[in-house]
């Protein structure tokens, strides 16, 4: 494992904006710096980027590694390869410790290609235990691959205390400190489950989207997480689970036909080649038709762009191409399974998805 630099100062602030902020032209000049971080003399046959959850990448709206992987690609002339995708989405590994950690991500990887022979450069952003870094290297070396080396932007000095949230001082001292440093930005968009008055799970959605209607007097909190936000004066817990205080008649089909609706029943993920769809102006058409013709929940499916290009107006048994299930219509069942599959990062939510 290599880094190019400590977690802090100037190299910090370029993190978060680029992470949290969504400012991706910085994929360019950050990729550019860990670029040399490559050891001398070394020879690669591929680079791979730390897979984000799709619900994590639907969220965010991009994988900054992939970003990061796809900059050094370019520059040493090498394939990235997606040889592994996160399985289980893990709560925020800031302030756990090692052992927790380690015990947050065993099992989150599993393998989509083999990697028979190839040395393999991960890319990640930080690094601070290397927990995630070694299980994804593990998932790695069973793909096949023969050497695998990590390099990160930053690492987290282990000489400061990694709970203390406080800005560096150097940070401390720049003028755009207080708008770039935001410790509760990824909380407020952890997914929050949603009740109707009769207890039934009715829809998800972001953390700050639930303080708004606990703070309006819409809801009111059932379970709370970890953290909490703080204003100037007063502290709040963020709440995982939320119930509506007026019943909500919800009817038997709550879904439009719509791109993002398709995308979230194929779970942002093309149903040709597996590999996650991307939201945004990268993002890969999701209104591949299945047989031609009519615009039906049954004829749609999320497809990225190569895998559109190669289908074109053919059937999929024309082109010579598989589905990975056959669509459906958003339904109940639909939702509620994507619910199930949120609620394995929160084990608050299971008793009310009926398990």
């Amino acid at each position: 494992m290599r880094s190019f630099g400590f977690y802090e100062g100037e190299l910090r602030e370029l993190i978060r904006l680029f992470k949290y902020g969504s400012v991706t032209t910085l994929a360019g000049p950050l990729g550019r710096l860990l670029a040399r971080t490559i050891p001398e003399n070394s020879r690669f046959d591929a680079v791979v980027p730390m897979p984000l959850h799709w619900y994590r990448n639907w969220s965010r709206g991009f994988n900054q590694s992939e970003l990061l992987a796809r900059e050094i690609a370019r520059q040493a002339g090498l394939p990235v390869r997606n040889a592994v995708r996160r399985v289980r989405s893990t709560a925020s590994q800031a302030g756990l410790s090692g052992a927790k950690r380690r015990a947050n991500v065993a099992g989150a990887f599993r393998v989509r290609k083999r990697l028979d022979g190839l040395r393999v450069l991960l890319v990640d952003d930080v690094l601070t235990t290397g927990a995630t870094s070694a299980a994804c290297a593990r998932a790695l070396k069973r793909a096949g691959a023969s050497h695998v080396t990590v390099i990160t932007l930053a690492r987290v000095d282990r000489r400061v205390d990694p709970l203390d949230r406080r800005p560096y001082p150097e940070v401390a001292d720049s003028a755009l400190s207080g708008a770039l440093y935001m410790p509760g930005l990824d909380r407020l968009h952890k997914p929050v489950l949603v009740l109707n008055a009769s207890y039934e799970p009715i829809n998800v959605c972001a953390a700050r989207r639930a303080l708004v209607l606990v703070l309006k007097g819409v809801a009111s909190a059932e379970e709370h997480s970890a953290h909490h936000v703080h204003s100037p004066r007063t502290a709040m817990r963020v709440p995982s689970v939320i119930r509506l205080l007026e019943y909500r008649r919800i009817p038997h089909q709550t879904r439009a036909l719509s791109r993002k609706n398709i995308l979230m029943r194929d779970r942002y993920t093309c149903q040709y080649c597996h590999r996650p769809c991307r939201r945004g102006a990268d993002a890969g058409p999701c209104d591949s038709e299945v047989a031609g013709g009519e615009t039906t929940w049954e004829n749609l499916v999320a497809c990225c762009h190569p895998c559109n290009n190669r289908k074109g107006s053919r059937t999929p048994e024309e082109s010579g191409m598989k589905l990975a299930r056959a669509p459906r219509p958003f339904s109940l069942h639909t939702s509620r399974h994507l619910m199930r599959l949120l609620a394995k990062s929160d084990d608050q939510w299971r008793k009310y998805l009926f398990y």
